[in-house]
């Protein structure tokens, strides 16, 4: 253990310490008090480290929600070891990529978890000494998770679970007036969704926080600015260096101008796992960007404008057009293809995939979606494809595709 820094299971045994039979965690079926918890992540951390593990080597972790992650979690850090959680969604050849690239010396395949919006909750949540609950379903159920809310005090969601809660008749919803503070993130949400979160849940605050792996949460809107300052991301959380908004040149632009955001905070990561080149492109003079476009207003108030390198976020999930590109040129009746991300209202974004077919061709929209079922992750998938002829599909002087003008002809 780094001199002055306390883990998660240094934390969870001064826990276990100071009240051994408060409920530490909890999912559907299953519960454990603080002391319990401590007891089975040692077990955990000693065997991992009697497989011959040592300080540093990763472990990666496929699994669906349940309790079993939280003590994983700390198992691992008790053993000095780096989870790398997986994306239970992930084919096998995506989960595979991930596990020989991170150089894993062992895989304990047991919301995903491993999503760093989670992470981040279950971690605060333990450090305070606060009961964690796991919502653990293979799938999010909307009607079951507002019944798992009628006991909790605190929530983090994506835009989509909460459009699907919505849509849960109000007499089938059970009483949630216990929920006094509520989070949205990872996707941006609409400020109709917003309004209708806030009526949902009467007794609850909420809060919108912007962020990525990356960077950690950069900024937050707090429930008595929503009405005020709806289509923004708030400001600054604590703690953190007061945002930067670029131009291509490095330069500061001035108030309601679009700029690459540059944030900096304790939260930030060092860098992305062998990939110096990209590390350097991400930082400048310690302050980090992870290519979002936004605007700030003269009170400070952040908007994000758009994705610098066409990210597509769809339910909470980070979707990189390049890879679904690169999949559908495989089919032998593709002859081009860009993805663009196009606004829906239950998942925020939907995949679109604009394709010229080969000449000759004449590929079926429904059949091409589902040639790309065993090569992608079921939420990266496109859910529509248009066709273009080849001299239809825009681009710039030097031929590369122009996604905004997609966007602005199909979103």
């Amino acid at each position: 253990m780094t001199e002055g820094l306390i883990t998660a299971g240094g934390m969870l045994a001064t826990h276990a310490r100071l009240q051994p039979g408060a409920l530490g965690a909890m999912d559907l079926t299953r519960r454990m008090s603080f002391a319990e918890w401590n007891q089975r992540a040692c077990r955990l951390a000693n065997a991992l480290l009697g497989l011959g593990l040592s300080k540093g080597d990763r472990v990666a972790v496929l699994a669906y929600n349940r309790l079993e992650w939280a003590e994983i979690y700390v198992a691992v850090a008790k053993a000095g070891l780096v989870a790398v959680p997986i994306n239970f969604r992930l084919t096998g050849p995506e989960a595979a990529y991930i596990i020989n690239d991170c150089g894993a010396a062992a895989v304990l395949l047991v919301m995903p978890m491993c999503h760093s919006n989670s992470l981040f909750f279950f971690s605060a949540s333990l450090f305070c000494g606060g009961a964690i609950t796991i919502f653990s379903s293979p799938s999010f159920d909307p009607e079951l998770c507002l019944r798992a809310l009628g006991s909790a005090t605190f929530t983090s969601l994506v835009p989509t679970h909460y459009a699907m809660m919505l849509d849960i008749p109000a007499d089938r919803r059970g009483n949630i007036t216990s929920v006094e503070k509520l989070v949205v993130s990872s996707a941006t949400a609409f400020a109709t969704t917003k309004r209708q979160i806030m009526e949902m849940f009467p007794n609850s605050g909420l809060y919108e926080l912007y962020g990525s792996t990356e960077a950690g949460f950069v900024t937050i809107l707090h429930p008595e600015e929503q009405f005020d300052h709806l289509g923004t991301v708030g400001r600054e959380v604590v703690g953190s260096a007061p945002i930067r908004l670029l131009d291509d040149s490095g330069n500061e632009v001035p108030d309601g101008e679009p700029g690459e955001l540059f944030s900096c905070s304790p939260y930030q990561f060092d860098s992305y796992w062998n990939l110096p080149e990209k590390t350097a492109e991400a930082m400048r003079d310690g302050y980090l960007s992870v290519g979002d476009i936004a605007v700030r207003d003269s009170d400070g108030f952040i908007r994000l404008v758009d994705r610098k390198k066409n990210l597509i976020i769809s339910g909470g999930e980070n979707i990189y057009p390049s890879e679904v590109e690169q999949v559908l040129i495989n089919h032998p009746d593709v002859r081009d293809v860009a993805v663009i991300g196009v606004p829906d209202p239950k998942w925020s974004e939907r995949v679109l995939a604009v394709v010229v077919p080969r000449d000759g061709a004449t590929p079926d929209a429904d059949a091409l979606i589902d040639w790309s079922r065993d090569h992608l992750a079921g939420f990266k998938r496109p859910r529509d494809i248009v066709f273009l002829a080849a001299e239809q599909m825009p681009r710039n002087a030097t031929g590369k595709v122009l996604h905004h003008r997609l966007r602005e002809m199909f979103g």
